[in-house]
């Protein structure tokens, strides 16, 4: 198998209005089914703010093409090509081209190509708007193609991956919210709320990022519920929410830390003023690098119930107008495979979508133990209202000059009444 990795190194127009439109307008621009004159690069990207690259198809059936957005020299670019390159053998006569692009654009230039009858066969990126893309078309319905081929995938990676009870993706891993602490300040990280607040008046401060998403899991943790099973009903436990956002501000009372800048929080973890932070599991690597063998990780504290942080992930999703879709199939199921996984994982700090895979770092293992209780994002559309009317709530109450019965009692409401007006 030929393998390409290489980086952006042209930008063409892709949206399918506009290469509607190329074959008419004054630049003089005729595309032909499946291509582009580059030659017309300038007045290409003369025609539009937003270009995006083009594939020039049609390919070989023994071509297949990814896009990704790691970073040029991380982790998980060096695993992605470990992955590859240990599909050749099962693979020798397929032909992979891989292509980074950036994590802010890649959604809407996988769009884009997918609507103009292009774009590349497979997308490798998180889930976060997998619901959208799934309910618009935008990425095949994998249930069927793939029944029965998907054992030894954990229920929660598998989830993730679905939309309105159907697959859309191939789970690569797992992530979400854990607590890193500093092992020379905290010999047993707190295991409850309760015990955080002790640990804070003892001055062994946390350190918390002010969002919807790092701080969900509170909510939980306390039996407040945000919509109910049904996607109608807003705040069905409020008072569990109002619970949860008292708790929050009595934690900073004591001394914790609250700060919606993710940089600020994660500075003064790393230079010792917090003993404890609440982050992302893939901030791992970066921990480690700064604290070593100090580093400890342990799951978020529970309440009156467990904490459930939001469970995300990276996918593998293929392009539903794709030409080589029975070889796309094939070799997403390559590269999700127990093998591939362990490379994932040990190279790249991923957290393995699949049960049972050895996990060389105890971090890593902690990480994947310390999200067993974790949930997926909810899929309703409802829920999108979730987030921004909750960063206000939090925020506001946070700034300490709001009561929380108050904060969400509005929060709950305007929710209520952006569902209401779907």
């Amino acid at each position: 198998m030929q393998t390409t990795i290489r980086k952006l190194a042209f930008l063409l127009l892709a949206t399918a209005t506009l290469l509607a439109a190329c074959g008419n307008d004054d630049n003089g621009i005729t595309p032909t089914p499946g291509s582009i004159d580059t030659s017309q690069i300038e007045n290409l990207l003369a025609a539009t703010a937003t270009p995006v690259p083009l594939l020039t198809a049609p390919r070989s059936p023994g071509t297949l093409f990814i896009w990704h957005a790691y970073g040029t020299g991380s982790a998980e670019e060096a695993a992605l090509i470990a992955v590859i390159k240990n599909a050749q053998e099962t693979l020798p006569d397929l032909t992979i081209d891989v292509l980074q692009l950036p994590q802010e654009t890649i959604y809407d230039q996988w769009e884009a190509g997918v609507a103009a009858i292009s774009g590349p066969d497979i997308l490798i990126a998180p889930n976060d708007r997998l619901p959208g893309l799934a309910r618009d078309g935008l990425v095949l319905d994998l249930t069927d193609p793939l029944a029965g081929q998907l054992d030894g995938f954990s229920d929660t990676a598998l989830t993730g991956m679905s939309v309105d009870g159907r697959l859309f993706g191939v789970p690569q891993s797992l992530a979400g919210t854990v607590l890193y602490y500093d092992k020379t300040r905290i010999a047993s990280p707190p295991q409850t709320t309760e015990a955080l607040l002790t640990a804070q008046q003892s001055s062994q401060t946390v350190g918390n990022i002010v969002s919807a998403y790092y701080l969900y899991s509170f909510i939980p943790a306390f039996g407040g519920v945000i919509i109910d099973d049904s996607g109608t009903t807003a705040c069905p436990q409020q008072d569990g929410i109002v619970a949860a956002f008292q708790y929050l501000v009595n934690l900073k009372n004591f001394g914790g830390f609250f700060d919606v800048e993710i940089g600020r929080v994660d500075e003064l973890f790393l230079d010792g003023t917090l003993a404890m932070i609440g982050n992302g599991s893939w901030e791992l690597s970066h921990y480690e690098a700064a604290l070593g063998d100090d580093l400890g990780v342990a799951p978020l504290p529970s309440g009156t119930a467990p904490a459930r942080p939001f469970i995300n992930g990276d996918g593998l999703y293929i392009n539903p107008k794709s030409r080589n879709v029975e070889t796309a199939l094939e070799l997403v199921l390559k590269m999700t495979d127990m093998e591939s996984a362990e490379i994932w994982a040990n190279t790249a700090s991923h957290i393995p979508a699949r049960n049972n895979i050895v996990l060389a770092d105890p971090n890593l293992q902690m990480l994947a133990q310390a999200l067993n209780t974790g949930q997926s994002v909810p899929d309703s559309p409802s829920f999108e209202f979730y987030w921004d009317i909750f960063d206000d709530a939090f925020s506001q109450v946070l700034k300490g000059t709001s009561d929380p019965v108050d904060v969400v009692a509005a929060a709950c409401t305007a929710l209520q009444e952006a569902i209401d007006s779907q």
